[in-house]
């Protein structure tokens, strides 16, 4: 096992990974839930609605870690924890990097758009961690 250099994290986590992020349940259990999420100037950028559990648990508690991992044949892993930063639906930024996001895991603008529009209503919000920590292993 090794750990993995900044330059090689850096590398790991782009593209079109996964990432498991845990938040804390009032009762301090864990809540845990796959996202899709861009990676821009040391920040991870995650879309949600606001409606969902994680963010109901993030508003009265914003500690927060992210795992992503190499799947089968990839033993490698990176986990990010530090504090949220919502920005609210509307805003110039969560409009932006909520098209990033989606764009970055569809091979076209047509379906990007597509799941877009679906996806699309007043609930949207921005999941912003600048990493507190960061931890990554390589078991290759």
């Amino acid at each position: 096992m090794a750990n993995m250099t900044a330059e090689q994290v850096a590398a790991f986590i782009e593209g079109r990974k996964n990432a498991v992020l845990a938040t804390l349940n009032p009762d301090g259990s864990t809540q845990l839930s796959p996202v899709w999420y861009v990676m821009d100037g040391g920040k991870m950028y995650i879309s949600t609605s606001s409606r969902s559990v994680k963010m109901r648990n993030l508003r009265r508690d914003p500690r927060i870690s992210v795992c992503v991992e190499g799947g089968h044949g990839d033993y490698r892993y990176v986990t990010l924890s530090g504090r949220a930063e919502i920005v609210e639906h509307g805003e110039e930024l969560q409009i932006r990097m909520r098209w990033r996001i989606i764009r970055s895991y569809h091979d076209s603008d047509a379906s990007a758009q597509a799941y877009a529009d679906s996806t699309d209503d007043d609930t949207q919000v921005l999941i912003v961690l600048a990493p507190e920590r960061t931890v990554a292993r390589d078991y290759n």
